[in-house]
């Protein structure tokens, strides 16, 4: 098998995943995996699966795909990379939930707006 047998058999395994697959095994990282871990990991994966890699290809189909991958790449990073979002996701993930899902972020409160008044004598 080459390499370019091999990425279109990742390409696919990913893409049928995409809904159901935890970040961390999108990234092929440990679910406790720290920032540097993460940024390596995230690096490797994106060089990858760069669109720009595969402008090119006569196959729609896995251009679309391996399109697909590369933004939930992306997308896992940007949550596991940032401590809050991370906390979240795992929150989500806990309750049957396969993607991060920024609307059900708690809401902060912007509490009263206070008033300013213009004072339009200059």
């Amino acid at each position: 098998m080459n390499s370019n047998q091999d990425l279109h058999g990742l390409v696919d395994e990913l893409y049928q995943g995409l809904e159901v697959l935890p970040y961390h095994l999108i990234l092929g990282v440990a679910p406790d995996a720290d920032g540097d871990t993460l940024r390596e990991a995230f690096h490797h994966r994106a060089q990858e699966f760069h669109p720009d890699l595969f402008y090119r290809l006569v196959d729609d189909d896995f251009r679309t795909k391996a399109y697909a991958v590369y933004k939930r790449i992306t997308e896992a990073y940007r949550v596991l990379s940032d401590p809050v979002r991370r906390r979240e996701y795992t929150d989500q993930r806990e309750k049957g939930n396969a993607r991060y899902d920024s609307s059900r972020r708690p809401q902060k409160s912007l509490g009263a707006t206070p008033h300013v008044q213009v004072n339009s004598a200059a």
